[in-house]
């Protein structure tokens, strides 16, 4: 068997490292470090900038600084955030307080609560182990919600009446006869000629409706007119001083014993502040007490 020549072994293990720049070290690292500044080749002891007094210290952080700024101002693919898969992004995290958990992993697939619509981890996809609190019900749905409790509130409060003007009143609530009275042609002309209403209203700012209330044993109604730019609290104040009506709004009574307008077609109970000429013409408005609020 032939020996190895030892320089051949100096050859070999020069071509696999390097000597440190350092000339009073100069050593032979099987790993040596670059610096990003100077561009020297050194070994673990004087890898840093401060350990070999490096000549370009900080060369490297400006450079990088430098092409920080200027690729934020001109944006690139690279720097736009990751397209979302299935209408979702890919870097959400959980929505929990101080979680940082990215979701849409292997190990961290995505739960969205039912309740509030959140998306959390596994550990806190739970209502318990998260702040949840249900979104808030749209404006919309909100109104709609108040109109059907002020309708069934409405028909809960005719029940309660004598069995003549129960009668009466909740034929108002039918389908059919509040839209006869809507779309009938000779039913505004003959509402303008009975109506009652005050004469400094000009005809042209007038809205004129059937405003009703219930008596003893009887349904009192009359045809009005009102200023379509009047508040609803008036129109209550006038219509029940034309139906005789006892009115102790504006006394501090309870809610239970107040005065309340309830449009029969719009089939809600309108709001003091709101303006009648919301309520279209030939459409009946009925006082009511003991509705509540809306």
């Amino acid at each position: 068997m032939s020996k190895t020549n030892p320089q051949e072994h100096l050859k070999i293990g020069d071509s696999i490292g390097a000597h440190c720049d350092i000339p009073t070290c100069h050593v032979l690292d099987f790993l040596p470090f670059k610096c990003e500044s100077c561009k020297g080749t050194y070994c673990l002891d004087h890898r840093s900038e401060t350990a070999h007094k490096c000549p370009k210290a900080g060369e490297w952080a400006r450079r990088r600084a430098e092409a920080a700024r200027s690729s934020s101002s001109t944006p690139s693919s690279s720097t736009q955030p990751p397209k979302p898969i299935g209408g979702r992004n890919l870097t959400t995290t959980c929505h929990a307080t101080s979680c940082n958990v990215t979701l849409d992993t292997p190990m961290q697939p995505r739960v969205t609560c039912s309740t509030c619509h959140h998306d959390y981890c596994l550990k806190h996809r739970l209502s318990t182990q998260h702040n949840c609190t249900p979104p808030p019900v749209p404006q919309a749905q909100q109104a709609k919600a108040k109109a059907v409790s002020a309708l069934n509130r409405f028909k809960a409060w005719t029940a309660t009446l004598p069995k003549t003007a129960s009668s009466k009143m909740s034929a108002l609530n039918t389908p059919s006869n509040s839209s006869r009275s809507a779309t009938a042609p000779n039913g505004i002309i003959a509402l303008r000629k009975v109506a009652k209403g005050d004469a400094k209203v000009q005809p042209g700012d007038r809205v004129y409706l059937w405003a009703e209330a219930a008596g003893v044993g009887e349904l009192k109604r009359e045809g009005m007119w009102f200023d379509k730019k009047w508040k609803v609290g008036r129109v209550l104040d006038k219509a029940a001083e034309t139906l005789r009506v006892e009115n102790k709004n504006n006394v501090g009574i309870k809610e239970e014993d107040r005065l309340r307008v309830f449009w029969v077609e719009g089939g809600r109970v309108l709001e003091f502040g709101e303006v009648i000429g919301t309520v279209k013409n030939a459409d009946t408005i009925v006082l009511l007490r003991g509705v509540g609020e809306v």
